[in-house]
């Protein structure tokens, strides 16, 4: 662990107490702080992996297309569940545009040169999806759009909480964001939604940017002053869902792993997997019962129809408290299970895991340690460098540090490979 261990675990346990049930801010903070940790190759456990991908179109029109590579939204637009709404945002105005940031063509000059228009809307039992188009601001070249627009505050009228996670297309003129919150919404309670959306374009970057800079972006390059706020309502639609309960275990290499539920709506499924801890020896020998584990190469198939690989993990926060035997997770497959389908199959291929770096302040661990590096032509001195417990001495021709380092840190690694497999026949 690094010198800042203290303030990781502190921003750990804010952001698990402020998100349960909803998406973990973690992974941003641990990226700021642990610059390293976040090269390594597989997925942490008990947390979201954010992997919904968002791409441009290159287009003026935006509103008439999508931005994601998610087949769950592009198939329930395609059967006209989506809400197609292209309502422009009501500004209230604090400033001018600078020069700066004002493009060089501008798409609309009302409301102070910049327009928030709301392009589509979606709502299901899973998760609540809209997208804005912003034109008449101009992102500066390698700046990060989210120091120029915050991310939004949404309320409901219903007080269901949201927590959209944004994706962008570029920094160009007109800017496309869609957002994705993912929570559970009762659709027998709650036909419909009533949100309240707040915009703001200003100065969002947080204060540590200005001063530091960006782990890869750089630093804000110019102040921002708070340019205005652009205010929705609008009301969408929940498409109801179905939940199978299955409550099947199944055993492969020790370890047994527990299929609860699957939870699928017209856009989204979310398998809910519960797994015992396992017990590995550590790099100094020691049997460990514990850590960061999490699950690799899960799939949902239904029917006759190809598999489809799990993109989100969502993590169940009563089940992190130490004490806890297993660990549990819902996984979130971009599609809806067919409900025509005779049978549901849902495979994990393994476990991985990681230990701590403290790891590496035990004696015994950086002997073997250094004796696994040398076999690859690695010498590593362990100790107190800066924010490092490593340094390394001697490497290979050719062989960059961050390759030596990353061998170095895939010393902590642990797989289990089992293919754990649930068959559900309806």
């Amino acid at each position: 662990m690094k010198k800042d261990g203290v303030i990781k675990q502190a921003l750990s346990e804010i952001a698990k107490e402020g998100t349960k049930g909803h998406t973990d801010p973690w992974p941003r903070l641990r990226d700021r702080i642990e610059p390293r940790r976040s090269r390594i190759k597989f997925h942490l456990s008990r947390r979201f992996v954010l992997l919904l991908i968002v791409v441009a179109l290159t287009t003026a029109a935006a509103g008439a297309y999508y931005y994601f590579i998610d087949p769950g939204l592009q198939k329930v637009d395609q059967e006209g569940l989506v809400l197609h709404l292209n309502q422009t945002a009501a500004p209230t105005v604090f400033s001018a545009v600078p020069t700066e940031l004002s493009p060089a063509n501008k798409v609309s000059q009302t409301y102070n040169g910049i327009t928030v228009t709301l392009d589509w809307a979606y709502a299901d039992e899973l998760r609540v999806a809209w997208q804005l188009t912003v034109t008449g601001l101009s992102i500066p070249k390698g700046a990060m759009v989210s120091d120029y627009i915050c991310d939004p505050y949404v309320t409901t009228k219903e007080d269901i909480p949201l927590n959209p996670i944004p994706g962008y297309n570029s920094s160009g003129n007109p800017l496309v964001i869609s957002y994705i919150s993912y929570q559970k919404i009762d659709a027998s309670r709650y036909d419909h939604l009533d949100i309240a959306l707040d915009l703001t374009v200003g100065p969002c970057a947080m204060q540590w940017d200005h001063d530091y800079g960006h782990a890869y972006a750089g630093p804000t390059s110019t102040p921002v002053p708070l340019i205005g706020n652009y205010h929705l309502v609008f009301q969408v639609p929940v498409k109801k869902g179905v939940t199978i309960t299955p409550d099947q275990t199944v055993e492969a290499n020790g370890i047994k792993m527990r299929l609860e539920t699957i939870a699928t709506a017209p856009s989204y499924t979310m398998a809910r997997l519960c797994y015992e801890v396992p017990s590995v020896p550590d790099l100094a020998g020691n049997v460990i019962s514990g850590g960061d584990w999490s699950m690799t190469g899960v799939t949902l198939q239904s029917g006759n129809n190809d598999p489809i690989q799990a993109d989100d993990y969502f993590s169940l926060p009563e089940y992190e408290r130490p004490g806890y035997s297993e660990n549990c997770v819902d996984v979130g497959f971009a599609a809806q299970v067919d409900l025509q389908a005779t049978k549901v199959v849902v495979a994990v291929a393994s476990l991985e895991g990681i230990e701590d770096e403290n790891d590496f302040l035990d004696p015994k661990a950086q002997a073997n340690a250094q004796a696994k590096l040398a076999q690859q032509g690695l010498e590593v001195a362990f100790g107190s460098y800066g924010n490092d417990l490593w340094k390394v001495l001697k490497k290979p021709a050719g062989m960059t540090d961050e390759q030596a380092n990353e061998i170095v840190v895939s010393l902590l690694n642990h797989e289990i490979v089992g293919h754990w497999e649930f068959v559900i026949n309806r």
